[in-house]
């Protein structure tokens, strides 16, 4: 009887073999792949930037205008439910608003708003 190199044995070996090379190349590929859609491409090619000064980059194109005007008085309701919100000088509104005013407990002020809890 002639003995063969293609046993069980080797066929396996073999094919554990090819198996593991393929697992290894596949994930270098998918390494490369990641990389790059991390750190972003350009028409040369990819970009690589250190993540600190991505971080850097972002907060730099932040641009905040707070142009609109804030509330200068808050009604609320024993719930907490916001009632009214008036806007404007505080003078002329306690002067337009009269029966509001009195009607209505102060409860807090931060800067120019004040917040009301109207009594019942």
């Amino acid at each position: 009887m002639k003995k063969s190199i293609f046993n069980q044995k080797n066929i396996c070996a073999l094919l554990g073999v090819v198996m593991a090379l393929m697992i290894v190349w596949s994930a270098n590929a998918q390494g490369a792949d990641l990389r790059v859609a991390e750190l972003g491409t350009t028409e040369e090619g990819p970009r690589y930037i250190k993540k600190e000064l991505r971080d850097e980059l972002i907060v730099e194109d932040l641009e905040l205008e707070l142009e609109e005007e804030l509330p200068s008085v808050t009604f609320i309701n024993k719930e907490g439910d916001v009632v009214a919100v008036l806007y404007g000088n505080k003078s002329v509104l306690e002067e337009t608003y009269k029966d509001r005013f009195s009607k209505s407990y102060h409860l807090t002020t931060s800067g120019i708003h004040e917040v009301y809890l109207i009594k019942k």
